[in-house]
């Protein structure tokens, strides 16, 4: 008797799982139970066909948050999701766009980028031109390493360029040039932050931070 109990609720189960997995291809099934109406908040650049893309295998009961996630990633701005059921058939799409900080140049390639590395698509984006450039010369790509961007952006404004190479960081920043240690870098912004209140960059062209005990500064 348990045995029969058990294989009961087996194939129960099972059936349950199919019927998720091949709902949303039954006409019946996405009358009942499809998405009516989806609501986006958070950007205007998703169109009514992407949107139909994008749950085009989905309905209201089973909904898969991971797939959605998944495809919406790939239109190349959104850095964020949430996906909310607000009524029976209805739906809200929250979105988080990733704003592009740099433009990334990588053996001869241009990529816009967003403050934690992730390419981005430009035809999302205007004006983008005058965002500062990452010259990467590394022989291999290393995303972590574009996280000094995010830090040098909360030490310098209008942020020109900067060089990405083995240990060192070159920043152009007002046409002077500062070098930094890689892997002390925000040591060396302290170590520029206390240089800079007792000199004034201007009287300097080059400023090199990335030693330990001294500045080499030219003029």
């Amino acid at each position: 008797m348990k045995i029969g109990k058990i294989l009961l609720i087996a194939i129960w189960l099972f059936a349950c799982g199919l019927f998720g997995y091949f709902s949303p291809t039954l006409p019946f099934v996405k009358d009942i139970l499809g998405i009516k109406h989806v609501y986006v908040e958070g950007t205007d650049k998703l169109t009514e066909k992407d949107i139909k893309e994008i749950f085009k295998d989905q309905t209201w009961l089973f909904v898969d948050e991971d797939i959605i996630k998944d495809r919406v990633k790939k239109y190349g701005f959104v850095k964020d999701l949430n996906i909310e059921k607000i009524k029976f058939g209805d739906l809200k799409l929250k979105i988080v766009e990733s704003k592009p900080i740099a433009i990334l140049n990588f053996k001869s390639e241009k990529y816009l980028i967003d403050e934690n590395g992730n390419i981005l698509n430009p035809k999302y984006y205007q004006n983008y031109e005058s965002l500062p450039i990452i010259d990467y010369q590394d022989e291999n790509f290393d995303k972590n390493k574009l996280k000094y961007l995010g830090i040098l952006n909360n030490y310098f404004k209008d942020l020109k360029s900067i060089i990405i190479y083995r240990s060192q960081i070159v920043v152009n920043w007002k046409d002077k040039i500062l070098v930094f240690g890689a892997d002390n870098l925000e040591e060396d912004l302290e170590k520029a932050k206390l240089f800079f209140s007792k000199v004034s960059i201007n009287n300097y062209k080059y400023i090199n931070f990335s030693f330990d005990t001294i500045v080499i500064a030219r003029r």
